[in-house]
């Protein structure tokens, strides 16, 4: 599951630009977009690590967060944010590992609306509007139009995914022609399956994913084949692979080098799809992608 603890940074601060605060003592102060709100008072059940300095009445101040000395006096542009103590407690991989200082991670755990089921195999109508204006009939075969999406398709996804969730998944997003145009056409017909594409011919993420649970859908539907080698809350699995020390050995230098640049410690590990979930087809044998591609040996 994924987390949108990053996200409610929205909420606190005023708007989508730069603002200006004023502190208690009346001294004006410009803050960055996504900040924190300032001078909150934390909640009795926030229990931040000891060097997490509070104000008065445990508010938030800017040495609350930064460790860095005279920050709150310091011009934006001039805050050295590659500073180790930049963030209180050193670097972090993701923003959401450092909130959860103060936060519970449990509690700010993003719900998956891919989850339409009850306990009782009931679907859960109020998830299926988070995307669709209504309810749709899921016994019978309908086009893009006819289900009524918030958003165009080919968008809506990006409300809660990336567009970049996976390697390459941006050159997907292409016009089909010719000879993949060609195969896609063979491969929906001889499968009876659904992989829409845009009203432009352009792939989406619908086009390989299954946004819905499997069971939603009338089974005998080409929209509702799908693959579920595991539970929808387990998600895709991976295990290891001896191709991982090739890998590894291939990108050692180019990982060094975008680790020097940017200062990150990122790590990468060859593995191989063992269990997945919500495509239209497996993509761990292949088959997905020679719905589109075609290979001369």
């Amino acid at each position: 599951m994924k987390i949108y603890l990053g996200f409610l940074l929205l909420l606190f601060s005023f708007h989508a630009n730069s603002f200006e605060y004023i502190n208690k003592e009346g001294k004006k102060r410009e803050i960055p977009e996504l900040h924190h709100i300032l001078d909150v008072p934390l909640l009795d059940k926030m229990k931040p690590p000891k060097e997490f300095e509070l104000g008065e009445n445990r508010t938030l101040q800017c040495i609350t967060c930064h460790g860095i000395e005279d920050i709150e006096d310091t011009p934006i542009d001039e805050v050295d944010k590659d500073h180790d103590n930049f963030l209180r407690g050193g670097r972090y991989r993701k923003l959401t590992d450092f909130c959860y200082n103060c936060h519970q991670k449990e509690a700010n755990t993003r719900n998956n609306i891919h989850i339409l089921l009850d306990e009782q195999d009931q679907i859960i109508e109020h998830k299926c509007k988070y995307c669709h204006e209504e309810v749709p009939d899921q016994n019978k075969e309908k086009t893009l139009d006819e289900i009524k999406l918030r958003l165009p398709a080919e968008i809506l996804c990006y409300g809660c995914h990336l567009k970049t969730p996976h390697l390459n998944s941006i050159d997907h997003l292409v016009e089909l022609k010719d000879k993949k145009l060609k195969q896609w056409k063979h491969t929906t017909k001889e499968k009876n399956i659904y992989m829409p594409l845009t009203k432009k011919g352009k792939i989406m993420c619908v086009t390989c994913h299954a946004p819905h649970q499997k069971g939603i859908l009338k089974a005998s539907l080409p929209a509702a084949k799908q693959v579920e080698d595991v539970a929808l809350k387990e998600g895709i699995l991976y295990k290891k692979h001896p191709w991982a020390e090739v890998y590894e050995t291939d990108k050692k230098i180019r990982l060094a080098e975008f680790n020097q640049k940017t200062g990150e410690n990122l790590t990468l590990e060859y593995k191989r799809i063992k269990a997945e979930v919500l495509l239209r087809l497996p993509a761990k044998n292949g088959e997905l992608c020679l719905s589109c591609h075609t290979f001369d040996y």
